[in-house]
C-alpha cells in the first residue's frame, strides 16, 4: 500500500459477488450463446474502486447496508485485506446481495448483467451524517438512494461544504432526474455508452455544457480500446491507450475512477491525474480478476516511464 494520504474518502455501495462466465460470443437481442462457469469472487464496482483507492495509502471507507449471513462474510473479509475499512458499513438479517454476472469474451472484453438484491435504504444518524461531513470526498452511483434515505439533499450540503462528490454515472444509472444529482457533483465519468444515453438527442458538446451549467468541474470519459477523454469548461484533453495484451478488462474502468480520485485529493492536476487513471487502467486489463487493478503510484510511474512518458511520471 502507498504512503497515507490526509483525509478520508468513503465509497457508497455495496460489496457484491461476481460470477464468471466464459462464453465465445455476446449474443444480438433475440439471440443464444453458451457459457462456462469460470468461479466467484469478490466484486461489485464500489468495492473494486474503492480496494484500488486503498492502495494508494487514501483512508477508505466503504458504507452500505448489506446481509448478516455469514455466506457474504468473504466480501468483507476481502475488503479489509485490502485495507478498506468495513466499519460504518451496517449488517443486517434478511438482507440479501446482490451479484454481477460476468462474461468474459475471449479478447478480455466482458458483458456485465447486474443482478439487485433485497436492500432498504437506511435513515442516517447523526453519527453517520457527521462522518459524511467530515470526509475528503465521497464516491458514489446515480443511486446513492438506495442505499441512503435523502441522499439527494445529502450530496448538495456534502458539495456546499467542499466535499469533492464524484459519480461513477454508468448506463444502467441513468434515471429521468439525472440533472438534480449531477448539479451535486464535481466530478463525472461515463463511458461512451453511458454518454450516449445521458445527453440523448443533445450532440456531446450541448451534454458537456450542460453538465458544466449545473456545476460539475470534470467529465471524464473512457473510451475502453481507444482511451480517455478529460473534458473541462477550459478543454478537452485526449490519451490514447497503450498497446498491451489484454487479459481481462473487468474493473478496469473503477480503477481508472478510484486512480483519478485518488490523484486528485493528493494534489495532482486534473490533466496529470487522468495520466495516472489512463495508465493504472491499461494495466489493470493485463491481469485477470475485478480488483488487478489494485497498484501503488509508484507503480504507475515505473509504467508510464516504461511507457516512455516523462512528462506524466514526473
Amino acid at each position: 500500500m502507498g504512503a497515507q494520504t490526509e483525509g478520508y474518502v468513503i465509497f457508497v455501495g455495496s460489496a457484491d459477488i461476481d460470477e464468471n462466465y466464459d462464453v465465445a460470443y455476446w449474443p444480438s437481442a433475440g439471440g443464444k450463446t453458451s457459457a462456462k462457469y469460470a468461479g466467484t469472487v469478490a466484486g461489485g464496482m464500489i468495492a473494486n474502486a474503492a480496494c484500488v483507492c486503498a492502495g494508494y495509502g487514501v483512508k477508505t471507507y466503504c458504507f452500505d447496508c448489506n446481509g448478516a449471513d455469514p455466506q457474504y462474510d468473504f466480501l468483507f473479509e476481502d475488503l479489509r485485506r485490502n485495507h478498506v475499512d468495513t466499519s460504518m458499513v451496517v449488517r443486517k438479517p434478511g438482507v440479501e446481495e446482490g451479484k454481477c454476472l460476468v462474461f468474459r469474451l475471449p479478447d478480455g472484453d466482458r458483458s456485465i448483467v447486474c443482478v439487485s438484491g433485497n436492500k432498504q435504504p437506511l435513515e442516517l444518524t447523526q453519527q453517520q451524517r457527521d462522518f459524511f461531513m467530515g470526509a475528503r470526498a465521497v464516491y458514489a452511483t446515480l443511486w446513492m438512494d438506495r442505499t441512503v434515505k435523502g441522499a439527494k439533499q445529502l450530496l448538495r450540503e456534502l458539495k456546499e461544504s467542499g466535499v469533492t462528490v464524484m459519480y461513477d454515472a454508468e448506463s444502467n444509472s441513468w434515471r429521468e432526474d439525472w440533472q438534480d444529482f449531477f448539479s451535486c457533483a464535481s466530478i463525472v465519468s461515463m463511458n461512451e455508452y453511458s454518454a450516449e444515453r445521458f445527453r440523448g438527442d443533445m450532440s456531446m458538446k450541448e451534454f458537456c455544457r450542460k453538465v458544466f451549467d449545473l456545476g460539475v468541474q470534470v467529465i471524464l470519459l473512457t473510451l475502453g480500446k481507444d482511451g480517455c477523454r478529460l473534458l473541462t469548461r477550459d478543454g478537452d484533453t485526449y490519451i490514447p491507450a497503450y498497446d498491451l495484451q489484454v487479459v481481462d478488462t473487468t474493473g478496469c474502468g473503477d480503477t481508472f475512477n478510484a486512480t483519478f480520485l485518488a490523484a486528485t485529493i493528493s494534489g495532482m492536476a486534473p490533466e496529470r491525474a487522468v495520466g495516472y487513471a489512463n495508465a493504472a487502467a491499461n494495466m489493470a486489463a493485463t491481469v485477470a480478476g475485478p480488483r488487478g487493478g489494485i497498484t501503488t503510484f509508484q507503480k504507475v510511474e515505473q509504467f508510464l516511464s516504461r511507457m516512455g512518458c516523462k512528462e506524466e511520471s514526473k
